[in-house]
């Protein structure tokens, strides 16, 4: 097989696996209401089951680590994504509150294992064809995440159960897992004697890890705060209110399409910086108007700003070393626990409105990190 032809069947294998995490996703807040009535739910309790899973994708560092250093990322792509599937399956199966939670709590560590397997691939391919492919891939990820909202807003539709919508899917995505992972890049192991649990990182992805936190944690907060603030400030009620993380997934979609070509045009550390100021202006303003149609089209330039941020985040990590994408990672689960805490904290104390200025206030920091994407002296072979 040529060259080119091999790059290309790479590509669309790991744009499988990142649509497939995206589905699985958003499946699984969009049937919220189901696992709320089955389980019994109300909002703390649903809080303390995403609180459980983000957890877990936190303390996962050590294992995703140890993991990808003695299976590769290939491989660890094909069984921790058939890991996932598996779990997702049997989410609705899980007799107690308890189990349930428990469960959540290993699903969380499993996502991050694929997460970092997914990345560290993305990375190694575009070490190898020497060209950038993450803006495409995560690009890609929120096709899957549009696409397992819009069968999970079909299966509500249609009164399907989760007891079947989720085996159904499940066992779809390990179906297309399986049949993508031979065209994954093959890369290699470290002997045993040298994987080790702990390393100290350098300096270079710590900066980045810090990048990585606060995107998370501005990620996190959009997605948490802006149907609040459209409810409760603007009272535009619940349409508007899901209509704006729409729009706003809709416009980081094609910014991160555009990523790519962007960073090679104009820099990462550039690209990064412009769009973190592009998307605290946006907010800022639409914030101060505090009108409907002000904020919708605050939202489309905080979509387009945040973008790339991941993208290139990613991409630069792996210029560190396959050991470095379990860093920051870990350190971008932090921002995203982190995050509504800080922000609620602040809401309790003052008002939303406050809340999406202080997200105002973590974009300007945004820009000022991306100064850790600037190229570095050596690269480590992923």
């Amino acid at each position: 097989m040529s060259p080119d032809r091999a790059y290309r069947h790479a590509r669309l294998a790991l744009a499988v696996f990142f649509i497939a995490c995206g589905a699985i996703g958003s499946s699984l807040f969009a049937r919220q209401p189901a696992l709320q009535l089955q389980y019994h739910l109300d909002a703390l309790g649903w809080s303390r089951l995403l609180l459980s899973m983000g957890l877990g994708g936190l303390l996962a560092f050590p294992l995703t680590r140890w993991l990808l250093h003695h299976w590769g990322s290939q491989t660890m792509c094909l069984r921790c994504g058939m890991l996932m599937g598996l779990g997702f399956s049997l989410i609705p199966f899980w007799p107690s509150l308890a189990t349930l939670q428990a469960a959540l709590f290993v699903q969380g560590i499993i996502g991050s294992c694929v997460g970092v397997a997914i990345n560290s691939q993305g990375a190694l391919l575009e070490f190898q064809s020497k060209q950038r492919n993450m803006g495409f891939q995560h690009a890609v990820f929120y096709v899957g995440t549009f696409t397992g909202a819009i069968l999970a807003a079909l299966a509500a539709r249609l009164q399907l159960p989760i007891a079947w919508h989720f085996p159904l899917l499940g066992m779809a995505v390990m179906a297309v897992f399986i049949l993508a992972h031979p065209r994954l890049i093959q890369d290699k192991t470290a002997p045993r004697s040298t994987a080790r649990l702990f390393q100290r990182p350098s300096r270079a992805v710590l900066e980045l890890g810090a990048l990585g936190c606060m995107a998370a944690m501005t990620e996190s907060a959009i997605n948490g705060w802006l149907p609040a603030y459209f409810n409760q400030v603007l009272h535009a009620g619940e349409a508007w209110a899901a209509a704006s993380l729409a729009l706003f997934a809709l416009a980081a979609t094609i910014g991160r399409f555009r990523s790519d070509a962007n960073a090679e045009r104009w820099g990462a550390p550039q690209l990064v910086a412009a769009g973190g100021l592009l998307a605290a202006a946006g907010l800022g303003v639409a914030t101060l108007a505090g009108r409907l149609d002000g904020m919708l089209l605050g939202i489309i330039l905080v979509g387009l700003g945040h973008a790339s941020v991941f993208p290139l985040l990613f991409s630069a990590t792996g210029r560190h070393g396959a050991a470095a994408i379990p860093v920051v990672a870990s350190m971008a689960s932090l921002g995203s626990l982190a995050g509504p805490w800080l922000l609620g904290w602040i809401a309790d104390q003052s008002s939303i409105r406050w809340v999406m200025f202080a997200i105002t206030g973590c974009f300007i920091a945004l820009a000022l990190l991306a100064r850790a994407l600037r190229p570095g002296t050596s690269l480590s072979t992923p």
